[in-house]
């Protein structure tokens, strides 16, 4: 029996298994930057996966969706990405008002799923590590003293928050008047994104196995 060709068989499947424990274990990069100022905000949110991600633009004239390529975005079509505040989305026609139901009917269709999300929130810790988080702000309160007594808790907090070096946090005191402008990124990896993404799957396959379940014995989900 010729061994060549079961050495090659085996050398290709060791090789495809290896590369599918690497990509399982590439972590999930998530960035947010925020910036706010004169009454107005603007929000980037981003998703990135080796060289794919997706990043959501969110500003007062709408929201935009852009399919990352490394560091280029591309724009998405209008129809799937985009929407003016206050607009009608395709699909909001053949949306129902839900139906007023008391406290206690959500309570009791939520406790089943409590174990699972108490489960998954503990997955969603033990997963994230902060890369970066840095955070400037420009503060005014409605007085001087105001002003002045939340500037010395931060300067009293900020030794024990930056620490480790990977926070930064800045802190601007304006006594002339009320103001508020900051500007925040925050940059967080999620390790084995895929371990989180089947325990959501699981989630909602238990929701709708309880709602088909509900419907046909008439109890409401």
């Amino acid at each position: 029996m010729d061994l060549h060709p079961v050495i090659l068989v085996a050398a290709i499947v060791l090789a495809l298994v290896v590369l599918e424990l690497c990509l399982y274990a590439i972590p999930l990069r998530l960035r947010v930057r925020m910036d706010y100022a004169n009454g107005a905000g603007m929000a980037f949110i981003s998703a990135c996966w080796l060289c794919l991600g997706v990043r959501s633009t969110l500003a007062p004239e709408g929201r935009t969706f852009h399919l990352l390529l490394g560091d280029l975005p591309l724009p998405l079509p209008a129809f799937l990405g985009s929407y003016a505040p206050g607009g009608r989305r395709p699909g909001d026609m053949a949306l129902q008002e839900p139906e007023d139901l008391p406290a206690s009917s959500y309570i009791q269709s939520a406790v089943p799923y409590v174990p699972h999300l108490i489960s998954f929130a503990r997955a969603a810790v033990r997963s994230l590590s902060f890369r970066r988080l840095d955070c400037r702000a420009v503060v005014g309160l409605s007085g001087p003293a105001e002003t002045g007594m939340l500037y010395g808790y931060f300067w009293a907090a900020k030794p024990l928050l930056c620490s480790t070096g990977r926070i930064n946090l800045e802190m601007v005191p304006d006594f002339t008047r009320e103001h508020l402008e900051g500007h925040l990124e925050l940059d967080v990896n999620i390790s084995y994104p895929f371990n989180l993404l089947a325990r959501l799957v699981r989630l909602f396959t238990l929701f709708q196995e309880n709602k088909t379940h509900c419907g046909k014995s008439g109890v409401p989900a």
